[in-house]
């Protein structure tokens, strides 16, 4: 069974950070911290409890997107405009939950390896060639 508070408090987050956008504030940094914490937790929960909770999550924010949320509207600006802005926040958040993630960064063993060899292959002598130019 899908745990509907998982669902409720990412949906909720994010919905949160389509006001926040709406209003102007740069919300990227969260956003791509939030899209990684619910993949994680989404694999978690359906080791513990049921499979699809990363699908159950983006259908609300499918089905939230469509919503109008008085509160993402400044003063004096079009309604339909700020609807149409949170259509497309919400849209972009479940089209990247459903994407595959993205590649993660290597860590610092690899890099170390990799600077080994760098460094190996730098202090090999290597051949020399004269240009007769």
């Amino acid at each position: 069974m899908i745990e509907e508070n998982f669902v409720r408090l990412y949906a909720y987050d994010f919905v949160q950070m389509a006001v926040r956008s709406g209003l102007g504030q740069d919300v990227d940094a969260a956003l791509q911290r939030r899209l990684a914490e619910a993949r994680t937790h989404a694999v978690v929960m359906d080791s513990h409890k049921s499979k699809g909770h990363l699908a159950a999550l983006i259908n609300r924010i499918r089905d939230e997107a469509s919503r109008v949320d008085g509160r993402a509207v400044r003063y004096g600006e079009d309604p339909a405009a700020a609807a149409e802005q949170r259509l497309r926040f919400l849209s972009d958040v479940a089209e990247a939950l459903d994407a595959p993630p993205p590649s993660h960064s290597p860590d610092r063993l690899s890099v170390r390896r990799t600077a080994k060899n760098v460094s190996a292959r730098e202090s090999t002598p290597q051949a020399t060639t004269q240009h007769g130019d």
